[in-house]
């Protein structure tokens, strides 16, 4: 009789227990947020990923009635970053905005993260999808990018070729191409600026770099793109080929993202307040239209869809890296 009722304490005990953290977070999550949100964005500024993060964060900060605070931590590729919001608190109040080099620097360079992208992350949604451009000066030579292929192949290493750091859509190109045979020196461009200015005072050949950037200069034929690094055609650009359509199709397509991030561990109710918020910021057509404007494609993916769809994109650099000879 007495160990029974000593079960039926434990029971009423755990169950009023999990009572009172049900209830805890709930109360937590209705008065979420209660002071200013900070969005770590592991890249320097003027970057996809800053401009992009801090356009969606100020409205999602409206949408949550609170500010919102972007903060650079660039270096290693993004792990820099990527690592400090893993540690922070699981509160709701430090957040991540990345591109999928977060993804891309974890296979190529593992001794260098400390981070698992999906056992440390809780992700609120993809925001953007983005793409690069392999491009040269307007007065260069090459016209189309056969012409510049087979240049680069009869003369390796004679061209420079102006990437992002280690880890991004550009650098991982460069290093795609130089496996195939088309081998030019790498530059690594600290920021999009210094590529631009790179290229146009002709310390660079050659330049991988964000369309978004890019694209003023394209569009002034200022620089030439030769190819789009994604598997179709973008649809501010529908004249600039893939590498396929290009005929090169060895080299594959390398298709880009900005998404947003919680620490894995932010209670659950917290992190259904942060996508509710995001989602609305997603909503705005102000947003939609200047980030359409900045050549960005706005197609907001919600966490769920975004977890099937990390997967392939994860196997697909995988595999990838393999071709290129990064990994093994």
């Amino acid at each position: 009789m007495l160990r029974r009722k000593a079960v039926l304490l434990v029971l009423l005990l755990l169950g009023l227990f999990g009572f009172f953290v049900s209830y805890a977070l709930e109360s937590q999550a209705q008065r979420f947020p209660d002071r200013p949100i900070q969005i770590v964005v592991p890249w320097g500024a003027g970057g996809p990923a800053d401009l992009v993060s801090r356009l969606v964060g100020d409205q999602m900060g409206k949408e949550l009635k609170t500010p919102v605070a972007i903060i650079n931590k660039g270096g290693a590729g993004g792990a820099l970053g990527a690592s400090f919001v893993a540690q922070a608190k699981k509160d709701g109040y430090t957040l991540m905005a990345t591109t999928q080099a977060a993804y891309v620097t974890a296979i190529i360079q593992p001794k260098e993260v400390s981070y698992d992208m999906e056992k440390d992350f809780d992700p609120l949604g993809r925001v953007v999808e983005t793409a690069a451009f392999v491009q040269v000066k307007g007065t260069a030579p090459w016209k189309n990018l056969g012409e510049f292929m087979t240049y680069v192949q009869n003369n390796p290493k004679k061209l420079s070729c102006g990437t992002a750091p280690v880890g991004t859509i550009p650098h991982f190109v460069w290093l795609r191409l130089n496996s195939l045979g088309f081998e030019t020196n790498g530059v690594i461009c600290a920021s999009d600026p210094e590529g631009i200015s790179y290229l146009s005072g002709g310390h660079i050949d050659v330049l991988i770099q964000s369309i978004h950037t890019a694209a003023p200069h394209v569009r002034d034929k200022a620089f030439r793109a030769l190819a789009v690094t994604t598997e179709k055609r973008t649809k501010p650009f529908p004249d600039i080929p893939t590498f396929a359509e290009a005929g090169y199709p060895d080299v594959g397509s390398f298709p880009g993202f900005i998404a947003f991030f919680a620490p894995m561990g932010t209670p659950r109710p917290v992190v259904e307040v942060l996508v509710s918020g995001l989602q609305k910021a997603m909503k705005d057509p102000g947003v939609v239209d200047k980030l359409e404007k900045m050549d960005f494609t706005a197609e907001y993916l919600p966490p769920r869809e975004y977890k099937q769809w990390v997967p392939p994109f994860v196997k697909r650099v995988r595999i990838m890296a393999e071709r290129a000879g990064i990994i093994k």
